[in-house]
């Protein structure tokens, strides 16, 4: 029961941050398209370019945090070429929309466009760390000498542990280059799983 009650703890809470989020990203984008909305009118273009240029501006941010999200470790700056540059020019319409009125004003017009650009980084933060738990648990691999090994990325690693001591050595040597980034050489090979360096040299070319 007590295990129960606290994995509901944990969802319910994990929930109300993510919703949260979600609440705070979707006002403050109504709020930044209704600024960017009305300067766009103010500069006399049509109400279809109006209507379109906020996404094209907000959706700017939202784009480049679905590329954070997807790229991982692998090309993030792919993503913030979106964010920031949609920041920027986020930021800029919105103050712009309010500084006829002065720079208190402006200032106060360019709130939400902060805000919606922090909200949705942070529920991409959120989103990726969700996934991250929601995945199988690490698991914990063993090679033939009993040294232990965690995967990073068990959804993508599966690489098990050989059976012999062949089999083993080249299990390791493609968990180390395709999970973990760091491909073991061939001494290591041959000292890990007592083979001789042209066997080691055999298997990692198979």
């Amino acid at each position: 029961m007590r295990a129960l009650v606290g994995w509901f703890r944990d969802q319910w809470t994990r929930f109300m941050a993510g919703l949260a989020l979600a609440v705070v990203a979707v006002v403050t984008g109504i709020i930044s398209y209704t600024h960017i909305y009305g300067l766009t009118l103010a500069l006399h273009q049509p109400v279809i370019v109006a209507r379109l240029y906020a996404f094209g501006v907000d959706g700017l941010i939202v784009v480049g945090s679905v590329v954070l999200l997807q790229a991982g470790t692998k090309q993030p700056w792919l993503g913030w070429l979106g964010v920031v540059p949609g920041v920027a020019t986020s930021v800029f319409a919105n103050v712009e929309s309010g500084i006829r009125y002065g720079m208190l004003a402006a200032v106060w017009a360019g709130v939400p466009a902060a805000s919606f650009a922090l909200a949705t980084f942070l529920l991409e933060r959120w989103l990726k760390a969700q996934a991250g738990q929601g995945s199988k648990p690490d698991q914990t691999n063993t090679d033939a000498k009993g040294d232990a090994y965690r995967d990073k990325d068990p959804d993508l690693c599966t690489h098990v542990v050989g059976s012999t001591a062949e089999i083993a050595a080249v299990q390791a040597f493609l968990h180390a280059r395709d999970c973990l980034g760091e491909p073991l050489s061939q001494r290591q090979l041959s000292a890990a799983f007592g083979l001789s360096r042209p066997k080691v040299a055999e298997l990692a070319g198979t």
